[in-house]
């Protein structure tokens, strides 16, 4: 129950993102409550993760308890994929016949995807594509969720947050994390008081391509930002064939050191 009210939260906030930039009014925007003309028309690239399949059953079903999410359909998807990545190429053609079913559109490139959608859930489970896969989508101006891991590099990292801020488009990334209901409210929780730093634990295993805490280790560093904030200045990292990845992070924000952070390789 836990998960599924985080992934809720998740989407409505990404969906929320989107609804606004297309022009659509969702609690709270300030603007007269009016349906929108028609539903924000979403399009996933990459159909090799469950992401995909889950994201797509719940943006399509009723929401009529959730506004946010009511007037925003999944209508088309790339595959993608990637024949040398294990991870992509085992799955890619299974979640294909499973987003199909979900009576989505299947398209042959992302230039055929993008006329058609309003918004883009970037889901492809190789970090390595997503600034390649980004470039066209923020090109056109459409609003974009890029999913874990955003990249496999720093320089991509910087490189598809700079090339959307030139541009102006919106975009986002996180992980589902730091939606989980009870983490947020950390941060105002009374009994807690005023948060001088934590300790967090979480699977920080790698991929192919993908080293240190590209992978997984998203989910742990999401969760610290959450309740520690921006303005982290110093990082140590230690991991042996032996032993776990640990993480020490330090915030100059008189509060003490900062916080731990460590995981399971």
């Amino acid at each position: 129950m836990t998960q599924n009210l985080a992934r809720r939260e998740f989407l409505k906030y990404v969906t929320q993102a989107a609804a606004l930039t297309a022009g659509a009014c969702v609690p709270g925007c300030g603007k007269p409550q009016t349906p929108a003309r028609r539903p924000i028309r979403v399009g996933i690239i990459g159909l090799d993760t469950s992401h995909a399949v889950v994201f797509t059953k719940h943006l399509n079903r009723d929401n009529s308890r959730d506004i946010a999410l009511n007037d925003v359909r999944v209508i088309a998807a790339f595959p993608a994929g990637n024949a040398d990545f294990p991870p992509s190429a085992d799955r890619v053609q299974r979640f294909t016949r499973d987003v199909r079913a979900l009576n989505v559109q299947i398209v042959d490139s992302i230039s055929e995807l993008l006329p058609l959608v309003d918004a883009v859930l970037l889901e492809s489970v190789d970090g390595r594509q997503h600034l390649d896969q980004a470039r066209p989508v923020i090109s056109a101006g459409i609003p974009l969720f890029i999913d874990k891991p955003l990249a496999a590099s720093l320089s991509d990292a910087l490189a598809i947050a700079a090339f959307a801020d030139e541009n102006r488009v919106p975009w986002m990334t996180s992980s589902s994390s730091r939606f989980t209901p009870g983490y947020p409210e950390l941060r105002t929780n009374e009994r807690v008081g005023k948060i001088l730093g934590c300790d967090i634990h979480s699977q920080t295993r790698a991929a192919i391509g993908h080293p240190d805490l590209y992978w997984y280790g998203v989910h742990g560093v999401d969760l610290l930002y959450l309740l520690m904030g921006p303005g982290c200045e110093r990082v140590s990292a230690v991991q042996t064939p032996y032993s776990e990845f640990v993480v020490v992070c330090c915030w100059n924000l008189g509060r003490g050191p900062g916080w731990n952070f460590s995981g399971d390789s």
